[in-house]
């Protein structure tokens, strides 16, 4: 409120309560495709951890109740509701990000994808048209077409990276999105290792 240097004190009252200050841009944080099996794994697995405490025991015991079965077989790892499924991949961020715009391609589905599953809300979300887009997915030919690839670059979102970014030409800040966000191999490697029957 006032400064007296002749006095060396400064007055002050309480300040309300100031924001986070924000640095422009939102960039989600993606786990790797090898963390996420592992994570599969631990949920997987009935063994107790010995390093965790019993509260966290509990917790995870929940998770391997709710989840074990979705990612057991294959199959199963499409959970279908009324009107949305619910695909627990355990990919990684990366190839759950580039299969949700390989799905987009196909539908004009709404899809949010995290480092671990893809929620995926739409007309005609069902086992079949997911099975029939999955499949097509699994070639390198799907994700080489140029109709494709136009359609990705187009549905990437404007995300930050670098403080550069801006001074890039579009084409290679997309690039920039590109290569953070997506992993195009590596969801094929995925779909023809965990292939539905």
């Amino acid at each position: 409120m006032h400064v007296s240097h002749e006095e060396r004190t400064v007055g002050v009252v309480p300040a309300p309560r100031g924001k986070k200050p924000s640095w422009g841009g939102f960039a989600p944080q993606l786990l790797g495709f090898e963390l996420c099996q592992q994570v599969a794994e631990i949920l997987q697995s009935k063994s107790t951890i010995p390093y965790i405490d019993a509260k966290t025991q509990v917790v995870l015991d929940e998770y391997r109740s709710d989840l074990r079965p979705l990612i057991t077989e294959v199959q199963s790892s499409i959970q279908l509701e009324t009107d949305r499924a619910l695909w627990w991949t355990f990919a990684g961020g990366q190839i759950n990000h580039t299969l949700k715009y390989g799905l987009q391609f196909h539908h004009d589905w709404k899809i949010i994808s995290d480092n671990f599953k893809l929620k995926i809300e739409g007309d005609s979300v069902g086992y079949a048209t997911l099975s029939l887009a999955i499949a097509q997915m699994s070639t390198p030919t799907f994700w080489e077409a140029p109709a494709t690839q136009r359609f990705i670059l187009s549905q990437l979102p404007e995300y930050r990276l670098s403080k550069f970014q801006r001074a890039l030409p579009e084409v290679y800040s997309l690039e920039m999105v590109s290569n953070y966000l997506l992993d195009m191999p590596g969801v094929i490697k995925f779909l023809n290792l965990n292939k539905l029957e």
